[in-house]
């Protein structure tokens, strides 16, 4: 589910409040049946910022969550060095934050958010300091890691092409106060290749709609 809207509706903070980092002032919130709560398993988060611990190389930040939860060393490593092979970061596992690009530490960000058993993905606009070149790249690799699992993912973007690529609902929202206005269905057939979609006039007839229920924003 990607979640669009202008800046200060409440999209960052629809994520705190499934990650259990906010109170919710009205209504109810469940996550997997339950009330949120800080530290939950099952709810992993992406930031914007890839947040890398500087003193870890790539593979022990991948490994960073899987520590905390107790995973084993051999396993953590194992893991780690599987999902930075496939991010494409074979060969980096040793490298440190500042040794890799903008683009590389989106990638282990990515890689150690996945490295979780958690089944709701969390990730509030991880690709949007990236140019449009690498956005598509770092977004087919969400889709192929999304794909081996399925897991359930909140995608907050700015990028109406973002959105509907990844997502198979989009929810538009408004300001004063924060609430959803549209929940857009994305029938696009998976898999899915980004760049192919630009030439699919399903796509652009989405887009459009998407568009016009923002432009009321």
């Amino acid at each position: 589910m990607a979640i669009v809207g202008p800046s200060g509706c409440g999209k960052t903070t629809l994520l705190n409040i499934a990650a259990g980092l906010v109170q919710q002032q009205f209504g109810e919130a469940k996550v997997n049946g339950a009330a949120p709560r800080s530290g939950q398993k099952d709810v992993a988060y992406m930031l914007a910022r890839d947040a890398l611990l500087p003193w870890r190389t790539a593979a022990r930040n991948v490994e960073y969550g899987l520590e905390l939860s107790g995973v084993g060393k051999k396993e953590r490593r194992r893991r780690a060095e599987e999902l930075l092979a496939a991010v494409g970061l074979a060969g980096y596992e040793n490298a440190y934050r500042s040794q890799l690009s903008h683009g590389m530490r989106q990638r282990v960000a990515l890689a150690r958010t996945f490295a979780l058993d958690s089944s709701i993905l969390l990730m509030d606009e991880p690709f949007g300091a990236l140019d449009s070149h690498l956005k598509i790249q770092l977004g087919e690799l969400l889709l192929s890691l999304w794909e081996q699992n399925k897991r359930s993912v909140m995608f907050v973007t700015h990028d109406l092409h973002e959105a509907i690529a990844l997502a198979d609902r989009v929810i538009v929202m408004r300001p004063e106060p924060g609430h959803i206005a549209a929940d857009i269905p994305i029938p696009l057939p998976r898999p899915r290749n980004l760049n192919s979609l630009q030439v699919n006039s399903e796509y652009h007839d989405l887009y459009q709609h998407i568009w016009s229920v923002m432009g009321n924003v």
